[in-house]
This record gives structure tokens, C-alpha cells and sequence, in this order.
């Protein structure tokens, strides 16, 4: 099990909204670029012990998403999901304080254990999307084990600060993901490669 966390992380050399250390083809530091959206981004990862498939299946599962998704204390209800691209989810996050959060996902791109993206709202019928933000996450293979990336990028950088400092986005992000492996070690069937 590891944490990370950064305000920037680089995700994969086809997504135009990443943080690239070093341009070109050989590691030249005379030519850094920081990303220009790198006030706007918030990067979380975890290593779990289950293979990318079981790990991308619990983010495509209605049954199985509800067991985990959200901070300590949140239970979360999906009552619509279509993963396709420009597909819904449509789930609420009810709080330990028994407020309800609606949410809204419409997915962007789908690539099974690899690279799940979406734009996420709140699902109200309010015309102000500010809060509205996409989200990529990877699920990279490990030594049977999937390093869980999810990259998130809002629309401006006083959002991003808004739920840092508001939400604590930075520890629900990563309790999530604690969430998240212990469903997948608790609920589901052994993973572990067989000897031979």
C-alpha cells in the first residue's frame, strides 16, 4: 500500500492536460515546461493489490461502486449508469451528516483497465458550471497489483483552492481510494497468480 499525492503528475504523453517534466525525446532540463493548468489540477494514486481489470470493474459496477466511492462515513446510492463515451452516471453521495450530494458523470473516453475519464457535476439543474471538472484516472498494472492515478483538473484555480480548503478534497480523494482497496480485498474473490 502507498499514497501519493501532487499538484502535478504526469499521466500519459497523450493527454494534453498533463504535467510534462521534460520535453522532447531525451530528459534535456535546459527545456522544462510546467503545465499551464497546473494551478487548476489535483493528482491522487494508490497502489492496490488487484489486478487493472477487478480495479477498473469497480468503477464501471453499480453494485460495486456503491460499496466504496466517497469519503469515510459517505454511502452513495448509483441510480443511473451507462459507460460509454458521452454515457451517464448518475449517483448521490449522502454525507455523514445526512446531506445529500448529487452527482453527474458523463464520460469522455473508455479504454477497459486502462483509462476511464469523465466530467463530473453536481447534477443540479443550475446553469452555473463552475464547480463542474474533468476527471481521468489509470489504472496501471504493477506486478499484479494496479497503480489507481486520477488526475482532476477544474475550471479555475480558485476552484481547485475552494474544495482543497473547503471540501478537503486532497484526504477524501485518498480515503476513497482507501475505501476502494479494502472493497476490492473484503468483497470480492481471491486474485493472487497461482504457483505453478
Amino acid at each position: 500500500m502507498s499514497y501519493h499525492f501532487s499538484s502535478l503528475g504526469p499521466l500519459s504523453d497523450s493527454d494534453p492536460l498533463i504535467y510534462r517534466c521534460f520535453k522532447g525525446t531525451k530528459m534535456d532540463t535546459t527545456q522544462t515546461e510546467i503545465s499551464p493548468t497546473a494551478d487548476r489540477e489535483l493528482v491522487v494514486s494508490r497502489l492496490i493489490d488487484a489486478p487493472a481489470a477487478l480495479v477498473f470493474n469497480a468503477w464501471i459496477e453499480p453494485k460495486q461502486l456503491e460499496q466504496w466511492w466517497g469519503p469515510n462515513g459517505f454511502q452513495t446510492t448509483v441510480h443511473e449508469m451507462e459507460v460509454r463515451p458521452q454515457g451517464n452516471t448518475r449517483l448521490v453521495m449522502q454525507g455523514p451528516d445526512g446531506e445529500d450530494y448529487p452527482n453527474k458523470l458523463v464520460y469522455t473516453e473508455i479504454k477497459a483497465a486502462k483509462v476511464l475519464s469523465y466530467m463530473q457535476s453536481d447534477d443540479s439543474d443550475s446553469d452555473n458550471d463552475a464547480a463542474d471538472f474533468g476527471v481521468t484516472v489509470q489504472f496501471e498494472e504493477e506486478d499484479n497489483q494496479t497503480r489507481v492515478t486520477v488526475h482532476t483538473l477544474f475550471k479555475t484555480a480558485a476552484e481547485r483552492q475552494r474544495v482543497v480548503e473547503e471540501v478537503d478534497a486532497i484526504s477524501g480523494a485518498n480515503q476513497t481510494l482507501e475505501r476502494l482497496e479494502k472493497f476490492l480485498k473484503e468483497f470480492l474473490p481471491p486474485h493472487k497468480a497461482r504457483a505453478a
